[in-house]
Order: structure tokens, then sequence, then C-alpha cells
């Protein structure tokens, strides 16, 4: 089933600064091609996810946060953003599209400016 634009979620932008060091992560796990692969079937790419999903739990440093492993990362951003930000690169790597509007259509490989975080 895909977002709907009048859901609760609507509007709601992933918390990019706290998903970051997760979305880096996943990109190196075999989960991500998995879900890429999974797509357009969001149901079996959401089934994909709930198998891979982990309990998160507070961590207290400086300041309390949770835990999050790459699986919940992707989990957060799929509700915050939807499925369509999980991408695949003409070269056949996946990647996240984390840009604002979800415009990015290459791996970091292939990226016009190389080094640059977009």
């Amino acid at each position: 089933m895909s977002r709907r634009d009048d859901g609760p979620w609507r509007g709601v932008v992933a918390p990019y600064g706290m998903l970051d060091p997760a979305l880096h992560a996943a990109a190196g796990t075999p989960l991500l091609p998995a879900l890429v692969a999974a797509l357009p079937d969001e149901e079996a790419a959401a089934a994909l996810l709930n198998e891979a999903l982990a309990r998160p739990s507070l961590i207290r440093g400086r300041y309390w946060q949770l835990s999050l492993d790459p699986p919940l990362a992707l989990g957060l951003l799929v509700v915050a953003g939807g499925w369509h930000r999980l991408k695949q690169c003409h070269c056949g790597t996946p990647f996240v599209d984390r840009t604002a509007g979800a415009t990015r259509l290459h791996c970091p490989a292939h990226l016009r400016r190389p080094g640059h975080p977009r």
C-alpha cells in the first residue's frame, strides 16, 4: 500500500541528522540491496524490513538518544519519506536518497561532484 498524502505523516521530514549515521551504515549491509530489489512491491519490502528490525533502546551519553541500527533507520525513513527514497543507480548500486525533493539519480560514486554529500 502506498503512502497517502492525507495521512498522519503528511509533511513530516525525516530527521536526517539523527538517521544519517545509520543510513550510511545501511549502504554497506545486504538489507538495502534486498529492499531495492523487492520494490516496487512494498509489501515484500516491508516484510524484509520487518524481519530485520531490532528493538530500539535508550542510550545515555551527553544526552539521551535512541540506538538506531540500519534497519530501524531505514524503517523510520520509509515512514517519514516513503519507499521512493530507496533507489538504484544505473550501475546497480542501491542508495538512499536524502535530498529534499528525493531527486538524486546516482550513487555516491557517480555524482557530478565527487565528495559532495548530496
